[in-house]
């Protein structure tokens, strides 16, 4: 079916049961073979997703595929690759955003698949999961972490205590003792990130061959391992790294598969950050001093003046480097090249090998931010200022777009799916496409599957049309009426979407105060372990921002109400947000449209997405903001969103909200 408003490129995929060639029925046969496997009945969109997936393998071309949730998409593209694999040798990638999908691949998927192939007598391709380097632990460091005190940041908070992180160091040892993979996602919570930085490693700071610990090294493991396999489960933190910079992370590839694509240039935008702080150079200076023995003054006075000089002005976007910001960096860009050509590591132990290694890295770490920085251009790049935790600052440099490189290094020249639930923005795949960096129309296709889910009948978008548009002062007393007038119809299964910190946490009070309704509010307890407490209470509520408006999966009547308090445009001072406005305005294009209404389209349909699980979910999500009926880019809002029954009469959906409630 093809969307209203859709882009003349969008493909309705209708390839049926059959068609597609040899590979896409043999992709087809195993992925039968997968659905008999764990009691599963055939569902349109999945084979269509298959055959869409072998199709554009065989035709070498790079598809945009936009899969609903519960489409099933991630065991039909395995399907397609795994057919690859075996009738043809190609080697390939899939790259997921989220650790979540990439367990589900891992522990359920892939598993399904391998079985599959057993019982149609097909010999399975093998499996590797490749992750950046400091994702593993390091057997180096565990073995000796006091050699190396004092070369990473230390921490004043009592969870960052050095008894503290000594037990989580004790901890990491033992279990570096059991795992058979070092990697820090198979680790049970409790390790903070403090205590995982003293025991993992980045490449440059790696002592290679030389390290006593070499043969039976975790992150090189990993990579020997990618070197042998067929396909390679990897995420977009690593990709992204392989797009940036020359690294050759991942070994040479044929097919690319990337879900949850629409997540991959902002995840890309991040590996290319760099930052610097006065703290980061006084920390070169001490390294430098303490294990080469070389003279640091004029480095430990240009770190103070380029502490002082940051404090300046005020913080956020930079329009422009002032000059005795100039002037410093090219000072710090001197000194720490003159130190980079003066020392080696040259010591015989392996201990102060490592150390002085480590050393070195954060010259190079360092100096690499200040060319970067140096090189600013308001054209391509974002600068800003920033204050940390402690009180001190930070400046920061980016790239305004990164799509340019994700095409030249990752799609170019590969047969490539990206796939997501969300790849329409406004009814169109264009806004992802040019993020991901195909600009020429001509090299790439989008193609919609819809979803197996009646969004009609099975939930409702009701819009708060008569309430005032909402402030800048959090959010209104009218509204927490309405939300919790909704909440109360509902009987609790509320999943409360906020624009910020503040706003859930004056809903949460307010709730609080005003109902008996259990309220969970993100910072009072990990991520995870809020949701886990949620779904075991139907009755309850819970309110966060960012972290909740997309991965949530709350199927069946764990939530009955998607609460979202507005529109989510960022925020209007994020110096990524003004610079790429700027950007877009210099070049003729309407900056409000192509950064900041793309961007709420996405988190909107994000959020809007957690409401409908499975095909017997039903309930309502509920925007608490008049300007989706009203402003005159509510129809490209509207059409991002999955196709619900839509209102603005609150009295019917609080009549539907308590027949949902009744039925629980």
């Amino acid at each position: 079916m093809e969307s209203p408003g859709a882009s003349p490129l969008v493909a309705t995929a209708d390839l049926g049961k059959g068609g597609g060639g040899k590979d896409a029925q043999m992709a087809r046969k195993i992925l039968s073979t997968c659905i008999n496997q764990i009691g599963g009945s055939e569902r349109a969109e999945q084979v269509q997703m298959c055959n869409l997936v072998a199709r554009s393998f065989s035709l070498s071309g790079s598809q945009l595929v936009g899969a609903g949730t519960g489409t099933g998409k991630s065991l039909a593209y395995l399907a397609a690759a795994f057919q690859r694999a075996i009738e043809h040798g190609d080697r390939v990638v899939i790259s997921t955003a989220t650790l979540a999908l990439q367990r589900q691949l891992l522990t359920c998927d892939i598993p399904t698949v391998v079985g599959a192939c057993r019982e149609l007598g097909y010999p399975p391709p093998t499996v590797a999961v490749l992750k950046g380097w400091s994702n593993y632990i390091c057997r180096w460091k565990l073995a000796a972490p006091e050699e190396i005190e004092g070369l990473f940041p230390s921490y004043a908070d009592a969870e960052y205590s050095p008894s503290n992180i000594g037990k989580q160091l004790q901890r990491l040892r033992d279990w570096a003792e059991e795992t058979d993979s070092g990697d820090r996602d198979e680790l049970q919570r409790g390790v903070s990130l403090a205590a995982w930085q003293q025991a993992s490693i980045s490449p440059n700071q790696c002592q290679g061959k030389t390290c006593r610990f070499f043969t039976d090294c975790f992150p090189r493991d990993a990579r020997l391992k990618a070197q042998d396999a067929d396909i390679i489960i990897t995420n977009h933190a690593l990709l992204s790294i392989e797009a940036l910079t020359r690294a050759e992370l991942l070994p040479e590839f044929d097919l690319l598969i990337v879900d949850e694509a629409h997540e991959l240039p902002s995840r890309a935008r991040s590996q290319a950050c760099v930052s610097l702080a006065g703290g980061t150079i006084e920390k070169v200076a001490r390294g430098v001093s303490k294990h080469f023995h070389l003279p640091v003054t004029s480095l430990e006075q240009a770190g103070k003046e380029f502490t002082k000089i940051i404090e300046e002005p005020d913080e956020g976007e930079l329009s422009e480097l002032p000059k005795k910001l100039e002037n410093i960096l090219t000072t710090l860009q001197i000194e720490l090249s003159d130190i980079s050509g003066e020392v080696t590591s040259s010591a015989d132990e392996d201990e102060q090998r490592i150390k002085q290694r480590i050393v070195l890295a954060q010259i190079e770490e360092a100096l690499d931010a200040c060319e970067i920085i140096a090189a600013f251009d308001p054209e391509k790049s974002a600068a800003w200022i920033a204050e940390e935790k402690s009180g001190s600052r930070r400046l920061y440099s980016g790239p305004l777009d990164v799509g340019g490189d994700l095409y030249a290094r990752l799609f170019k020249g590969h047969s490539c799916v990206l796939t997501s639930a969300t790849m329409q923005l406004g009814g169109s795949f264009e806004a992802i496409a040019t993020r991901l960096g195909f600009r020429d129309k001509n090299v790439w296709q989008g193609s919609d599957l819809g979803s197996p889910f009646n969004y009609r009948q099975q939930g409702i978008l009701y819009v708060a049309a008569d309430l005032p548009r909402p402030g800048r002062s959090g959010i209104s007393e009218s509204a927490l009426n309405r939300a919790l007038e909704l909440a109360e119809a509902a009987g609790g299964g509320v999943l409360g979407l906020f624009s910020s910190l503040k706003a859930a946490e004056q809903a949460a009070e307010y709730f609080a105060a005003e109902s008996d309704l259990q309220i969970f509010l993100q910072g009072e307890a990990p991520i995870n372990q809020l949701i886990t407490d949620f779904a075991a209470s139907k009755n309850s509520c819970l309110f966060g921002t960012l972290s909740l408006w997309q991965g949530v999966d709350l199927p069946g009547d764990k939530c009955r109400l998607v609460l979202i308090d507005r529109i989510p445009f960022p925020r209007p001072n994020d110096p990524y947000i003004s610079a790429r406005t700027r950007a877009a305005e210099a070049a003729g294009r309407s900056g409000f449209a192509e950064v900041s209404l793309s961007h709420a389209a996405l988190l909107l349909a994000q959020g809007a997405g957690r409401l409908i699980r499975t095909r017997s979910d039903k309930g309502v999500v509920a925007v608490l903001d008049q300007r989706l009926t009203s402003a005159r880019y509510a129809g490209y809002l509207l059409k991002s969103l999955p196709p619900f029954w839509r209102t603005t009469d609150h009295q019917t959906v609080i009549g539907a909200l308590n027949r949902l409630s009744e039925k629980e």
